[in-house]
């Protein structure tokens, strides 16, 4: 044979070849399209033609689900829940002066015992906000936004009360902040409308705080009053559903019988110790369980000697009382509306 023949032959090989592939690759694709292989207990191995429904033999892939449920409502991730309760708190803190201020350790651990509620009646304060200024200054150092509510006459009276509260939570009306005048009372109450900021307006929980100080050398006399003092502020021309007394009562409630005769009148406790030496009951939230639905719990009174780690001496230098604190809903009613 010829060398021309002998490179002619392999040339001729290459396109048998090639459709050889093509046509097994075809015919296993028509016959996977429209056959099926199953294997039958009795009869081994059968094949079947596949169902036509006048489109493609072979079903679609299915689409994922899609999710039809609008952004707002699904709920957030853990640990930015939004917020549905706030906690109020009272600590007689008497007395709040520059002495108390001066010690940069005292008043850094009353500001810190301060920054985890989110409003709090406060007890005690001499004449002057420059005590409270360097508690806020403290707070906020956290990041917090504090600020405070204190009587317009401040500095008429030997001590006053007033309110710290965090303005990202609560915000106060100033047109209803006044004081209580009574020449049976020692201490002057303060009264404050709040509202939540978190919910909107029509459902934000407003509410009038009476912030009161029972002397315990006056305690006999001025605890009498209590009573009243609740039912005017309630029922009276600035009169408002959700009042809530808050404060050193001066006695335990058991034993102040003009609350004690107020209808509804409820208490977040009966006898818990609120004093460092753990002897007496006197700081207490009180309100008309029957308009103050928003109370939802969580009562609790700081232990200022195991949390600082203190003495009896050295924790009665913070302070004779021990912060009370409870939780309220937001909302007005205790329900977020629709």
């Amino acid at each position: 044979m010829s060398e021309e023949g002998k490179s002619d032959s392999p040339k001729a090989k290459i396109p048998f070849k090639f459709t050889i592939v093509v046509l097994l690759v075809v015919g296993g694709l028509y016959f996977w399209r429209h056959y099926e292989v199953r294997l039958d207990d009795q009869k081994g191995i059968v094949v079947t033609k596949r169902k036509r429904d006048g489109k493609d033999a072979v079903p679609p892939l299915k689409q994922p689900p899609q999710n039809d449920v609008p952004p707002s409502a699904v709920v957030p991730l853990k640990g930015v829940l939004p917020m549905t309760t706030f906690t109020m708190a009272t600590w007689d803190l008497s007395p709040l002066d520059f002495e108390k201020m001066a010690d940069s350790t005292r008043a850094q651990r009353v500001a810190d015992v301060i920054s985890q509620f989110d409003l709090i009646a406060i007890q005690g304060l001499v004449r002057t906000t420059l005590p409270l200024d360097e508690l806020i200054r403290r707070v906020n150092t956290s990041g917090k936004s504090f600020a405070y509510v204190v009587p317009k006459n401040l500095g008429n009276m030997p001590e006053s009360a007033a309110f710290l509260f965090n303005t990202a939570v609560v915000k106060y009306d100033p047109v209803k902040t006044y004081e209580l005048e009574s020449s049976a009372l020692s201490c002057r109450p303060l009264v404050s409308s709040f509202c939540t900021v978190a919910p909107p307006q029509e459902q934000a929980f407003t509410f009038n705080l009476i912030n009161v100080k029972i002397p315990d050398a006056r305690k006999e006399t001025e605890s009498r009053i209590l009573g009243a003092i609740f039912r005017q502020v309630r029922d009276g021309d600035r009169a408002e559903d959700d009042v809530i007394l808050l404060g050193n009562f001066g006695r335990p409630v058991s034993q102040i019988e003009s609350l004690r005769s107020v209808p509804y009148l409820s208490v977040v406790h009966e006898n818990l110790p609120t004093t460092i030496d753990g002897t007496n009951s006197t700081e207490n939230i009180a309100f008309d369980k029957l308009r103050t639905i928003e109370y939802v719990g969580g009562v609790q009174c700081e232990d200022l000697i195991k949390r600082f780690n203190l003495n009896l001496d050295d924790a009665r230098n913070l302070a004779d009382h021990l912060p009370l604190s409870a939780k309220f809903s937001v909302f007005e009613a205790g329900v977020a509306g629709k």
